[in-house]
């Protein structure tokens, strides 16, 4: 399970460098796929982060509707918007479907995701 958070976040980085390089494989041989790679990018960077999250706060076996809440809640106020702000990027990646998801999204979610699994990784 440890491996699992990290193991999300690189995938999001694997498809934003093979999005970015113009990997056709990504493309499903002309499906159009591009943008629904993006979404799960940014649902998998969100997923990285919430999991280390939840057990650096100590919730780790907790796994009612509301977790994601109180995951958030239990963080100092900055990094707990952070996160919030990268959750609210997954919903709207993974329900908003009358807009386009494009790649510096994706970046972004990677980037932040990156930066708050390093953080607690440093501070315990």
């Amino acid at each position: 399970m440890r491996q699992v958070p990290k193991g999300f976040l690189t995938i999001s980085r694997r498809i934003l460098k093979a999005l970015e390089e113009g990997e056709r494989a990504l493309d499903m041989e002309g499906e159009g796929l591009r943008e629904c790679w993006i979404r799960t990018g940014i649902s998998r960077a969100y997923y990285a982060a919430f999991l280390v999250a939840r057990r650096k706060v100590g919730l780790e076996g907790y796994e009612r509707p509301d977790v994601h809440k109180k995951v958030i809640e239990r963080l100092d106020p900055i990094t707990g918007q952070k996160l919030a702000d990268l959750r609210k990027g997954r919903n709207d990646a993974d329900y908003v479907l009358n807009r386009e998801f494009k790649i510096g999204e994706l970046k972004w979610a990677c980037q932040v995701a990156e930066r708050l699994i390093s953080e607690w990784e440093v501070g315990g």
